[in-house]
């Protein structure tokens, strides 16, 4: 089940930044952890149930600055990107030293 959840996860996330964004990236090779953040509730039985009331977010880590440097430089594709990823949101994930 959990490794059912973090091959869903990566392919969700794989399927986001090659064919929402168009950057090419190898989840073996740039991308070191997939994890979804917060609690499974009752009411998210399913990875990829779209009715659910509430998104778990997804923390992803990449390997090296440049390939997550080319992710964040091409968000403004997300504009034109399919319907199914206009909803994403992206964001840094920083602690309170890197932010001060």
């Amino acid at each position: 089940m959990l490794k059912d959840r973090i091959a869903d996860d990566t392919r969700t996330v794989m399927n986001f930044f090659n064919e929402g964004l168009n950057v090419g990236v190898d989840d073996q090779e740039y991308i070191s952890k997939v994890m979804r953040l917060g609690r499974l509730g009752d009411n998210q039985s399913s990875i990829s149930d779209t009715s659910s009331s509430s998104v778990r977010p997804l923390l992803v880590s990449f390997t090296n600055y440049s390939i997550r440097s080319l992710i964040m430089n091409s968000l403004y594709k997300l504009k034109s990107a399919g319907h199914l990823f206009r909803s994403f949101i992206v964001s840094h994930d920083i602690t309170d030293l890197e932010r001060n």
